[in-house]
């Protein structure tokens, strides 16, 4: 899994297409500290 993490600038859409695209699952947080609660 990939984390994404949305700081409302960028297009999210297309970053998470991409992956979706090489077959790769992501997660959108808004905070960063949210991804280190998810792999602890």
């Amino acid at each position: 899994m990939i984390g994404i993490v949305d700081y409302k600038m960028g297009n999210l859409a297309s970053v998470q297409n991409a992956f979706a695209k090489l077959g790769k699952e992501t997660v959108v947080v808004s905070n960063p500290d949210k991804l280190k609660s998810m792999i602890s």
